[in-house]
């Protein structure tokens, strides 16, 4: 945590800023053993309400909720070329100020890479739900398990409103301007 104090008018406020951590094995030395950790990842663009609903319900069901942050370079791999449209630094610093979550790792690979989970070790991961997916989802589920047993997989549905969605808003923002 960084401690920056700001002026207003005649008030002087504290505003703790969290740290944005680069490797899973920093997170994990900062985090008491006996806590229950909360693992959930994404890319986190264009920040919305039903990123803050995963978020939230995420960090109810433990101590501590660590949000891994999908890098720029391992968003465009798999998404577009043209995605991220916030750059990383400032998705992670956004996530970051949630109050809600307690740290936030910036990831080169997927959230449910082997080596960050052994390293963070949590009790529970939680993805959200995607349909398009579910192949790859069943395959991760299944790796999930084998090489963490211990782990804990929740599926959160998907926020109500499919117009809720970075895709969907970057889509009705480009038609706007047709």
């Amino acid at each position: 945590m960084l401690a920056i104090f700001i002026k207003y008018g005649t008030v002087l406020k504290t505003v703790t800023m969290k740290i944005i951590y680069n490797s899973a094995e920093e997170v994990r030395k900062n985090i008491s053993t006996d806590k229950t950790i909360i693992f959930v990842g994404g890319c986190f663009d264009l920040l919305h309400i039903a990123h803050i609903h995963l978020l939230e319900n995420a960090a109810s069901l433990g101590d501590i909720l660590v949000v891994g942050v999908l890098s720029d370079t391992y968003i465009k791999s798999y998404k577009s070329l043209k995605r991220p449209i916030i750059q990383q630094k400032y998705r992670a610093e956004t996530v970051a100020a949630l109050r809600c979550v307690n740290y936030v790792l910036l990831c080169e690979e997927s959230t449910s890479d082997d080596k960050i989970l052994s390293v963070l070790n949590p009790s529970i991961i939680v993805f959200g739900k995607e349909s398009k997916y579910s192949e790859k989802i069943v395959i991760r589920e299944k790796r999930i398990n084998k090489n963490f047993p211990h782990i804990h997989i929740v599926y959160q549905e998907r926020f109500n409103d499919e117009s809720v969605s970075t895709s969907g808003i970057i889509e009705r923002i480009l038609q706007s301007e047709k």
